[in-house]
């Protein structure tokens, strides 16, 4: 995950999240780039997170994934990643 490639990066991601096994270790290490400044690594770790569904709870930042829910440019799959992860923040959160 420290590579500083964008695509390696990214297809990390996405491999992390088909596999969705160990959310102990895989949703750590790649919930920071719900920071990045590279819109398709923060698109790439919502859908790698949403893959995980609701075992990705305990280890994912929700305040992160409702941070993205006003980045028009990531909206949508915020939108999902939060109901799938955690459906009662996603209703605080206004989420339908």
């Amino acid at each position: 995950m420290k590579q500083t490639n964008e695509k390696v990066q990214n297809d990390a991601i996405a491999a992390l999240g088909s596999i969705h096994t160990h959310p102990e270790w895989c949703v750590p290490a790649i919930a920071p780039f719900l920071r990045s400044t590279n819109e398709l690594a923060r698109f790439c770790t919502l859908q790698a997170i949403s893959d995980f569904g609701i075992s990705a709870r305990q280890w994912t930042p929700t305040s992160e994934i409702v941070r993205c829910l006003s980045d028009p440019l990531v909206c949508t799959a915020a939108t999902n990643t939060l109901r799938r992860v955690a459906p009662e923040a996603a209703a605080k959160a206004g989420v339908r």
